[in-house]
């Protein structure tokens, strides 16, 4: 919720150069809205997304975006349940110049999982 209403103002910030959103749990719902409006800020220079449980669907929508954003220089995705696949098709869709910060991380295993 808190990132669909970030979303509607950051349409407004035309001339932003860096997001910094680490930590905030924004999950794949906030990612997909962030990614509505992030393609309309042709100054955004920098954006941390690290640590926001942001999944495949999440990393998807985003990376819809990475075309029209051609001022990014870096884009930080570590600490999400990312898969490399998903990963590896973010980075043909980032500009060459683009540094690319992201690891794969596991879900977190259940208890139901462990063995005695």
């Amino acid at each position: 919720e808190g990132a669909g209403r970030l979303a509607e103002v950051l349409g407004q910030c035309s001339s932003l150069a860096t997001l910094n959103l680490a930590g905030n749990n924004i999950g794949d719902a906030g990612a997909g809205r962030l990614a509505e409006v992030l393609g309309q800020c042709s100054s955004l220079a920098t954006l941390h997304l690290a640590g926001n449980c942001i999944t495949d669907e999440g990393a998807r929508s985003l990376a819809g975006m990475l075309g029209p954003c051609s001022s990014l220089v870096e884009l930080n995705l570590e600490r999400n349940w990312i898969g490399d696949d998903v990963i590896a098709m973010i980075r043909t869709r980032i500009h060459d110049s683009t540094k690319l910060l992201a690891s794969h991380q596991s879900f977190p295993e259940s208890d139901d999982d462990e063995s005695d």
